[in-house]
């Protein structure tokens, strides 16, 4: 069927378009669509912090609908608000890993003694922790082809990277990791390491 990953690009603030998602138990298309949220978009948490100013927040504010869930910014606190150090990470399979990405990508491009911190979130609508399944926005959209299809199929997902694929048909699982670990940058121009660690999410 597909196989997918996430990209990379600077302006600014740095969009880290990874994932690293967290092994979770196998489960089946109507499981899993009982935890996905909706892939229609999300919405900002500004988190408490003393590094942006009220106006700083309010325009990072303006990126919530072309920035995908999961995904955080974390910024050097005393290299100011356009510094390129400042990163962006996005379409993460969980916010723990959002923030993750986004404060590493951060403290390795600063050049100023304070370590990152994390200002906000760009999460799913009515999000809620504690769910027994979590995808990236794209991952998630991606779900709607899955469930269309018949028979054998399955959904795999990398832990480390932006990389996942749905296939179908015999051998499905087999293939959709496969898939998903020989992913290569140039199959979406991703600026991501190969895949390595993919894991069947859902099967069926």
């Amino acid at each position: 069927m597909r196989c997918f990953g996430e990209s990379v690009m600077s302006a600014g603030l740095v969009m880290a378009f990874t994932n690293l998602a967290f092994a979770q138990d196998t489960m089946d298309a109507r499981s899993a669509r009982g935890q996905l949220f909706d892939h229609r978009g999300g919405e900002v948490v500004l988190l408490p912090n003393d590094v942006l100013t009220e106006e700083q927040q309010g325009q990072l504010s303006q990126m919530g609908g072309a920035i995908p869930y999961y995904g955080a910014i974390a910024v050097a606190p005393d290299e100011g608000f356009l510094s390129e150090a400042n990163q962006a990470a996005a379409n993460h399979h969980s916010i723990a890993s959002a923030e993750k990405a986004a404060l590493a990508a951060c403290n390795r491009a600063r050049s100023t003694e304070s370590r990152c911190v994390i200002v906000m979130h760009f999460l799913p609508r009515n999000y809620e922790a504690g769910r027994g399944l979590e995808m990236s926005q794209t991952a998630t959209e991606a779900f709607r082809e899955y469930r269309r299809g018949r028979g054998e199929k399955a959904f795999a997902i990398s832990a480390s990277t932006g990389a996942f694929s749905l296939q179908g048909g015999e051998n499905a699982e087999a293939r959709a990791n496969e898939m998903c670990n020989s992913r290569s940058d140039a199959d979406s121009g991703a600026l991501i390491p190969r895949a390595t660690d993919c894991y069947t999410a859902i099967r069926d």
